[in-house]
């Protein structure tokens, strides 16, 4: 039966049907079974969360449990993970090679073919290594677009390119576990070398090979109408390894002969070099230019000087900072408390007198003007004359648009010189505000438009807030929890998670934790607590809330809350039992009251009824209008 249910694909994608169950192999005893879950699938959260990699899930026997053809050439989504983690629980996991990972793969399958590719590595060039169950080893290298994939390229070598995949530690076949080999880890795999000259060089002989032992059967390597895009790239992964430029002209030279017809020599030279000249920089007009000079500067030239501070020892004036938190955890309410507090002088925690005092500019294309931030701020008692929203930008050739962080920090640079005033600016939320053309997983467009950020910050001398959500991955530091790429939180200077606390309080009031995640500009602060209280404006007319600091507490390490997950889940139980034992201590009450209550605590209405259901309470239609009532047995 269970052979008719499970298709598997081949390693060209297409579908088999197994011939044994991948996934319960009764040589595995239930606890290792666990441990695969766990380990596997945390790496597969960090993979899609933090490095921007694709990945599906595979079998023992190695092979695809999804159609995995379209995993290289785009990620997983949440929604595809999550119902991969229910499916196939104790699967393992698989990575493409190619360009989606940005991978090339030498496989090497016994401890002789790791020796000879080894050997053609120089010691200087650190390779990430994964200890494969039969006594081989993965090599990861930067994707080389002349390598396809090809097994038994070299005795007991295949190349895992385009088309192909790799199994990733910890997943575990029949033999045994993938492991990282020493030192290494998924933070490797974001840096990998481009492969070495000589071991380049030695595959694309033993291919050249190949193909003419084999006539017919094997196409030339680098065909006309390709190779001069082929060798550029090749070219490229060299220098941008540090290969001398004349070591990268003569495999340019080499690879010249492997074509069909073979590429001119003056041809192939000047193919190296403009792939030299975009490895070092260089334009078309300066090249390598006598005139070119590099900037230097000795640190004994330089006198220290020290950090000007919106909240001291945690916001720098001049510098990014980053807000993380899930939605509705009090983002928003915290930037218009500070925002508040400086409009009027009035000093920030850490600091007894104020330490800075002007405006502030919301770049906010998320929340209503009228509606969340002006009754936020009256709440927060605010100069008003002092906080100044932007959400879009005008011009007469493009009429109206959301401002831009790539394209519109110009003028704003140029607004906030002329108005000297301007002490924070705040972007609520960052993704809103980075247009379409910013891939928010790409590492290197997100550290273009965060450099963007640091550098109007420092010119400006503003401190620049800006907002974040978090992903629903299982990673436990928080640095790594942004939604997008890493590098967001690696390019600021300073960042904090705002997370309210998971029990209920049984007030009105909701407690939280202002975490301090990252500093680098002064030691890591201990937590503030904050508590978010319901109040209202205009003679009670208008409902809204306000942020409070509240005092320092050590409850809560640096860098680290409560994860989402089962820990979570059971957690959210436990508050939604503790809001019921609340509710009806004095009595029975309505279930439309009761649900809706819950919602504002961010309780859903499943959570509330097994909450019901575990702690006995009983239901039954109300007296009076007809409605049904929860209430404790004894009532």
């Amino acid at each position: 039966m269970l052979k008719k249910q499970l298709k598997h694909e081949n390693e060209s994608g297409e579908l088999e049907t197994p011939t044994e169950n991948p996934l319960n192999d009764s040589k595995d005893s239930e606890q290792e079974a666990e441990t695969n879950k766990a380990d596997c699938w945390q790496v597969a959260q960090n993979h899609w969360g933090n490095h921007d990699l694709s990945f599906f899930p595979a079998g023992k026997n190695k092979k695809p449990l999804v159609k995995w053809k379209p995993f290289q050439k785009k990620r997983p989504t949440e929604e595809e993970i999550q119902g991969w983690r229910e499916r196939f629980p104790n699967a393992n996991v698989a990575m493409p090679t190619g360009k989606m990972n940005n991978l090339t793969v030498i496989d090497c399958d016994t401890p002789a073919a790791t020796k000879l590719v080894e050997s053609l590595i120089p010691e200087s060039v650190r390779v990430p290594k994964v200890r494969t169950p039969r006594g081989g080893c993965h090599l990861y290298f930067e994707f080389c677009q002349g390598l396809s994939s090809q097994n038994g390229i070299l005795d007991g070598v295949d190349i895992k390119s385009e088309g192909g995949y790799v199994l990733a530690p910890p997943s575990r076949t029949a033999q045994g576990r993938y492991t990282w080999d020493t030192d290494c880890n998924l933070e490797t795999i974001a840096v990998c070398p481009a492969v070495p000259a000589e071991l380049l060089n030695r595959l694309l002989e033993a291919k050249k090979a190949r193909g003419a032992a084999s006539p017919g059967k094997s196409a030339p390597l680098l065909s006309d109408g390709r190779r001069n895009d082929d060798i550029f790239h090749m070219c490229l992964a060299l220098a941008r390894a540090g290969d001398p430029d004349t070591e990268v002209e003569q495999a340019a030279l080499r690879l010249a002969k492997t074509c069909d017809p073979p590429m001119p020599e003056e041809e192939a030279i000047k193919t190296a070099r403009s792939a030299l000249n975009h490895a070092h920089g260089h334009s078309k007009d300066d090249g390598a230019s006598p005139s070119l000079e590099l900037e230097q500067v000795r640190f004994s030239d330089v006198s220290p000087e020290p950090v000007e501070w919106l909240m001291k020892d945690r916001i720098p004036m001049g510098m990014v900072t980053v807000f993380l938190g899930d939605p509705g955890e009090g983002k928003t309410l915290a930037t218009i408390a500070i925002a508040s507090k400086i409009s009027k002088g009035e000093p920030l925690p850490g600091a007894e007198t104020a330490l800075i005092k002007g405006s502030t500019i919301f770049i906010s294309a998320e929340n209503s003007l009228e509606h969340v931030l002006v009754p936020r701020a009256i709440a927060c008692g605010a100069d008003q004359t002092k906080l100044i929203h932007m959400r879009c930008v005008r011009s007469k050739d493009s009429g109206t648009q959301i401002f831009n962080v790539t394209k519109h920090l110009p003028k704003l640079k140029k607004d906030v010189a002329e108005n000297p005033d301007i002490k924070l600016v705040v972007i609520d939320p960052l993704i809103s505000h980075l247009g379409n053309k910013v891939d928010t997983f790409k590492a290197e467009q997100v550290r273009q438009a965060m450099d963007l950020l640091s550098e109007f910050a420092e010119r400006t001398g503003v401190a620049v807030i800006v907002v974040m959500h978090m992903n629903k991955s299982a990673a436990l530091k928080l640095l790594y929890r942004v939604s997008g790429s890493v590098q967001f939180m690696a390019a600021a200077k300073a960042a904090f998670c705002i997370a309210k606390e998971t029990h209920f309080s049984g007030t009105k009031d909701v407690l939280g934790n202002f975490v301090h995640v990252k500093a680098n500009v002064s030691a890591t602060k201990v937590t503030l607590k904050y508590r978010l209280e319901a109040c209202s404006i205009d003679d009670g007319r208008i409902p809204t809330c306000k942020f409070i600091f509240e005092e320092e507490s050590t409850d809560t390490p640096p860098g680290c809350i409560p994860v989402p997950g089962k820990s979570m889940r059971l957690s959210k139980t436990v508050q939604a039992e503790e809001f019921l034992g609340s509710s009806l201590k004095d009595g029975p009450k309505a279930a439309r009251v009761l649900i809706k209550e819950a919602e504002r605590l961010l309780i859903d209405k499943s959570t509330l009824q097994k909450a019901r259901t575990k702690m006995g309470y009983v239901t039954r239609k109300g007296l009076l209008d007809g409605g049904w009532e929860w209430s404790k047995p004894k009532d």
